[in-house]
């Protein structure tokens, strides 16, 4: 299946969470082409979410607070939407068991 913009950027903003790692190590964790990392990475660095570091020869690039912040609150979302998802699914369960008679005994509906 397919990741949305948005569900690549969080995966990217989810590996630098811990600690900044150079871009082959992003790639690697993020499961991301190469082209399309690069992309998202310059997208993030436009919008102040990630940051860039010389180190030695190779860039780190590192998650900054405004990206941390914006790591969490996707992060409380998409917990606020899984819970959705059960509730609406023990719901459909709920609607698709048969009712029990009185005797206890399961009444076929309709």
């Amino acid at each position: 299946m397919r990741r949305s913009r948005l569900q690549k950027y969080l995966q990217i903003l989810d590996v630098l969470a811990t600690k900044p790692k150079r871009f082959e190590k992003i790639a690697y964790e993020s499961s991301l082409d190469v082209t399309v990392l690069k992309k998202c990475i310059g997208f993030l660095m436009s919008h102040n979410l990630v940051a860039e570091s010389h180190t030695s020869k190779k860039a780190a690039y590192a998650i900054t607070d405004r990206g941390l912040a914006v790591c969490k609150a996707l992060r409380a979302q998409r917990y606020f939407d899984t819970i959705r998802n059960t509730i609406s699914e023990s719901k459909r369960k709920e609607e698709l068991e048969p009712a029990l008679s009185k005797s206890g005994k399961r009444v076929q509906r309709g």
